[in-house]
């Protein structure tokens, strides 16, 4: 085994949001979606199982039996991304958490890497380039009461947590890593 093979196990826990209802795609769960021939899910498994522990944000636990990964269910079901964050910080083990849209095909680790890298002292860690990516981010659990209030307050959008903690926003030039699976003309194009 060469040394760049050997992964270091990152301090961070990292959260799948696939509890969506999907409703572009026929209510097909986006996370078993195939993106050159293996599903969305496997993929990102593949990337970050081996360097942190990984659980799926999910209403449908059994339909992730076959990958083996821990499920939690959203607390506060119906919110979309902002209760799946909620439900991971309530259930996290860690200071630093990684949340993840499920729909995300072309996600790597060198892409990943400076999120996990550039997290420490910061409530939020997330990219930019011509708009925010809070569903490609690093949340610690400090955020969990402003989540929460956010939730009270009626708002469920998890950019609008942005003012209200200490956020390491990274630059980076090209959006098509985080181009998403919304619809089925967003499938054929993978």
């Amino acid at each position: 085994m060469k040394a760049a093979d050997r992964m270091r196990p990152e301090p961070v826990r990292a959260f799948i949001l696939a509890g969506g209802k999907a409703s572009r795609m026929g209510g097909r769960n986006k996370a078993f979606l195939l993106a050159q021939g293996e599903p969305i899910l496997a993929r990102m498994l593949a990337i970050l199982g081996p360097r942190m522990p990984v659980t799926v944000v999910s209403d449908r636990a059994a339909d992730f039996a076959p990958f083996g990964v821990p499920v939690i269910a959203d607390r506060m079901p119906g919110l979309g991304p902002l209760g799946g964050i909620e439900a991971g910080l309530a259930a996290t083990d860690r200071e630093q958490n990684l949340f993840l849209a499920c729909d995300l095909p072309y996600l790597t680790w060198p892409l990943l890497a400076p999120l996990v890298a550039g997290c420490e002292g910061f409530d939020v860690t997330l990219y930019r380039h011509q708009r925010y990516e809070p569903l490609v981010a690093v949340y610690a659990r400090s955020c969990l009461p402003h989540v929460r209030a956010l939730i009270a307050q009626g708002r469920s959008r998890p950019i609008d947590l942005l003012p209200l903690v200490s956020a390491n926003v990274l630059p980076i030039a090209d959006p098509f890593p985080f181009r998403n699976v919304n619809d089925l003309d967003d499938l054929s194009a993978i």
